[in-house]
């Protein structure tokens, strides 16, 4: 398919047929304080990477501990561009049930993607698109995915969502694509009736203030701030402190978290721990 795109032909393809999210479905809203859990938050890169070192990273959530981690550009087994098995490499600790979504990319398809890894029970998984410019997939832009990943943990039932904001030059204002992105995850997680719910992600920020619906809730907080403002990416940024994890702070208490620096990927991986409030 061709596309007329500010009057030159541009190659692109359909958008994805993405059933509907519904907030509501396979939710738990039991509350019981007390449990603790270590979540992780990590853009492996596929895309430079090598398996030698997706294995390692495996390795490493677990000597960190991770019961759930949410990664970032994750290639599937069967993309070759880096030799392949690079999910197998990924879920080859403990941590080896996953969710997979594609992010659909004119260039990838479904073989590219945001994927979350647990050693815990997986009890619903489900995506939505975030906010994209055009009524196609356009060479010129990937499209952006939300999963939530429904997960048992010791007799609570955690909404785990895991993201990968819009980094792109094709846009005048890319900042502004990031803050719709940023709103309409803060508007989804608002309508989860789940007690529990905690987003990791690489949202690719200028600043802080990209994530200003978070920052701005009293429902929630953010392990990497203003006043915490570690950096998370090894790539020679500008703003460094692009990736995070966000938790309902009325219902989640956070006890431990850091940034464990390697040459492993061109990010570093955040981990949070946190405890339950009933």
């Amino acid at each position: 398919m061709l596309c007329l795109v500010c009057g030159t032909l541009a190659a692109c393809l359909p958008m994805p047929d993405i059933p509907l999210f519904d907030p509501e479905r396979g939710v738990d809203a039991t509350r019981r304080g007390g449990i603790s859990f270590t979540v992780a938050s990590y853009n492996v890169w596929s895309g430079g990477n090598t398996l030698e070192n997706e294995y390692a990273i495996a390795a490493q959530l677990d000597d960190c501990g991770v019961d759930i981690a949410g990664l970032q550009e994750v290639d599937t087994d069967d993309f070759d561009r880096r030799g392949g098995g690079f999910t197998t490499a990924l879920t080859s600790g403990s941590l080896a049930n996953k969710h997979f979504t594609p992010t659909e990319t004119y260039a990838m398809g479904d073989k590219y993607g945001i994927m979350t890894t647990t050693s815990r029970t997986i009890a619903d998984a489900q995506c939505a698109m975030l906010p994209y410019p055009y009524p196609y997939v356009s060479a010129h832009m990937e499209p952006r995915m939300v999963q939530r990943t429904l997960i048992d943990v010791d007799g609570v039932r955690i909404a785990f969502y895991n993201t990968h904001l819009d980094y792109t030059n094709a846009q005048k204002d890319g900042r502004l694509l990031r803050e719709l992105q940023a709103e309409f995850i803060f508007e989804l997680m608002q309508s989860d009736p789940s007690p529990y719910k905690v987003l990791t992600g690489d949202f690719n920020i200028s600043s802080f203030d990209d994530l200003a619906p978070f920052f701005d809730s009293d429902e929630y907080a953010l392990f990497i701030n203003p006043d915490n403002a570690l950096a998370t990416f090894a790539g020679g940024s500008s703003f460094a402190c692009i990736d995070n994890i966000v938790y309902t702070c009325k219902t989640l208490r956070l006890t431990n978290g850091r940034v464990v620096e390697n040459d492993l990927s061109d990010h570093y991986m955040l981990t949070a721990s946190f405890e339950t409030l009933a």
